[in-house]
């Protein structure tokens, strides 16, 4: 039997060679998830025997992360988002820590009331906001069949069917929202610009659904569906908050915004790009 400390070393070892950016984390990550053992009790024991098949487990995951590029979070079946275990996989986006802005800035803007996150994914957004907010309903609307497998079981481990509705819908116009009843629509839509896809890390670009990612020639093909639905649907005082890809697709979502959404506000993520765009309904 292997201990801990040699396996660990390996896992280090091999994913450094791999050029996989955190090796040591995703060491332990794996560690932890294989033998149902939290990362403190990993550091703190490094004399803990590994099992024979626990081992050959954990090597199979690990060629997988480095040879395939699986994503770590797809090997280990799931990713945190506002404190909140949310279960992923093939065919549904990765939740990004610059989307807990967009959730940070709605629970300043709306504390009751109906919401609907457009293009929800995961359904990590409407999984955040309806635990935070207890006094809320939400719609959870997603084109991918495979994705909104992943939002359906979210959904359910967080037992919220009772407040939100899973909705597959490929076209935003034929939503059935009555008009003015909504006090917050959210969206993370594709923003990425088709030619940049390319560039994008071998575990974005070789496993995560290109529908969420390409936002077309220009990254925002989707935000006219997304502002004129926005300026019928929401009550006067309602907000729209979306997240962009950065500084240069502002003008062009100033320019084509309807007159019944004023912009409030835009907001840098953690690096300093502008990510988050904010209008309300006049």
């Amino acid at each position: 039997m292997a201990v801990i400390r040699s396996v660990k070393q390996d896992i280090v070892r091999l994913f450094t060679e791999k050029g996989i950016q955190s090796a040591c984390y995703e060491a332990d990550l794996l560690l932890s998830f294989v033998l149902s053992l939290d990362r403190f009790f990993i550091h703190s024991h490094p004399e803990y025997q590994v099992s024979e098949e626990e081992a050959e487990r954990i090597r199979s995951l690990s060629f997988a992360r480095t040879d395939k590029r699986v994503p770590i979070q797809y090997l280990l079946g799931d990713q945190e988002f506002y404190g909140y275990r949310i279960q992923v996989g093939p065919g549904c986006l990765i939740p990004r820590p610059e989307t807990e802005l967009l959730v940070d800035k709605a629970l300043e803007e709306f504390s009751s009331g109906r919401f609907l996150d457009w293009g929800t994914g995961s359904g990590a957004i409407a999984v955040a906001l309806l635990n935070e907010i207890p006094d809320s309903r939400g719609i959870a609307v997603e084109c991918s069949p495979l994705a909104i497998s992943w939002a359906w079981r979210n959904i359910e481990q967080h037992d919220l069917f009772d407040r939100c509705l899973l909705l597959h819908n490929c076209d935003i116009h034929k939503i059935p929202v009555a008009r003015e009843s909504l006090e917050l629509i959210i969206s993370n839509p594709p923003y990425i610009i088709t030619d940049a896809m390319p560039a994008l890390m071998p575990e974005v670009s070789a496993h995560e659904p290109a529908t969420s990612l390409d936002g077309g020639p220009r990254g925002t093909s989707c935000y006219p569906g997304l502002l004129s639905f926005a300026a019928d649907r929401l009550c006067k005082g309602g907000t729209l908050l979306v997240e962009i890809g950065g500084e240069h697709q502002i003008d062009e979502l100033q320019d084509i915004s309807p007159p019944a959404l004023d912009l409030a506000t835009i907001i840098q993520d953690y690096s300093g790009i502008s990510r988050i765009m904010m209008w309300r309904r006049v």
